[in-house]
C-alpha cells in the first residue's frame, strides 16, 4: 500500500477481530515505524507501553466516556513522551510542546504503517492520566499523550469514509 492510499483509507476502527491474534514482531515493525517520526532537535520524546490485559483494558474503558470499546481491542497502546527533554531555546520558547507534537507525529506513524499491515486502531484522547500512571507504573517525567486500540478489524466493518471538507474549505494561499 502506498503512503496516499494509506492516507486516505485509514479509518478508526472501534470493534476488532478478537480471534486473529497481533503478533508481537508485527506490533514492532509498527513501532519501529512510528520511531521515524520526525522529533525537534531529534529527541525522540515517545515511549510505547503494549498491553494486551483484560483487566487493564477494562479499567481505562470504564473513566472514559468515548472509549467503552476499548476492552474488546486485542492489543492497547499508551503512548507516552518525556518532558523531562524539554529545554528552553533562545530564552522564551521551550521545547516541551516540541514533545507533544513529536509524539503526535509517531502516533500518525503508528497508525498509517498499523493500516499498511491491514490492521485497525483507534487513537484515544479521553483517558484518565492518573490511572494509565497507576496502572503502569510510570514515572512522573512521563506523560501519556494516548492510547490506542489495534487489532484487526471485525469482518463485518464497512470501511465507509467519513465526508471531508474540500480542499479549497481548508486552505488559503497568502502572498
Amino acid at each position: 500500500m502506498d503512503v496516499i492510499e494509506a492516507i486516505k483509507t485509514r479509518r478508526s476502527i472501534r470493534k476488532f477481530d478478537t480471534n486473529n491474534y497481533v503478533s508481537d514482531d508485527l506490533i514492532k515493525k509498527i513501532i519501529e515505524c512510528a520511531g521515524w517520526a520526525p522529533s525537534a532537535h531529534n529527541q525522540q520524546p515517545w515511549h510505547f507501553i503494549v498491553f494486551r490485559d483484560s483487566n487493564r483494558k477494562i479499567k481505562i474503558a470504564e473513566r472514559s466516556k468515548w472509549a467503552k470499546f476499548f476492552e474488546h481491542a486485542p492489543v492497547g497502546i499508551v503512548v507516552l513522551t518525556d518532558f523531562s527533554l524539554a529545554r528552553e531555546s533562545k530564552g522564551d520558547k521551550l521545547l516541551k510542546y516540541y514533545c507533544l507534537q513529536d509524539s503526535a507525529a509517531a502516533v500518525e506513524n503508528l497508525l498509517l504503517s498499523a493500516w499498511n499491515y491491514n490492521l485497525g486502531t483507534c487513537w484515544i484522547g479521553d483517558f484518565d492520566e492518573e490511572q494509565l500512571y497507576d496502572l503502569f507504573n510510570i514515572s512522573k517525567n512521563w506523560v501519556p499523550v494516548g492510547i490506542i486500540a489495534m487489532g484487526y478489524p471485525d469482518q463485518q466493518w464497512s470501511g465507509k469514509a467519513s465526508p471531508r471538507r474540500n480542499v479549497e474549505e481548508i486552505v488559503d494561499f497568502v502572498e
